[in-house]
């Protein structure tokens, strides 16, 4: 059975993780949020704002304890507490001025 992924949050970083997948990984199944957050093997979190990246962080892994949770992050400072929910969690740096202004 083929990997399922599950992207949260459709923006640059989502459209760019969504296109990558298929290349690592061609039997990998993409889907929309509506599913049942239980069957994704992999969830990556790809939202503007870190606090709505955690909420998120928060409420997928109690229904799905062994998954996978990438997590998108601007703040270095906010490593902790995604390490805390059991999320890997990778730094967005942004050349220039940042995106969310």
């Amino acid at each position: 059975m083929p990997d399922q992924f599950l992207v949260i949050g459709y923006g640059d970083t989502g459209r760019n993780t969504v296109s990558s997948v298929p290349n690592s990984q061609p039997d990998a199944r993409l889907t929309v949020p509506d599913i049942d957050f239980a069957a994704a093997d992999r969830i990556v979190i790809a939202v503007p704002d870190d606090l709505d990246a955690f909420l998120i962080t928060r409420a997928v892994r109690p229904l799905n304890p062994g998954t996978l949770i990438v997590a998108l992050i601007r703040e270095p400072e906010n490593h902790a507490l995604f390490a805390f929910e059991g999320a890997v969690t990778v730094h967005l740096r942004f050349s220039g001025q940042d995106p969310r202004t």
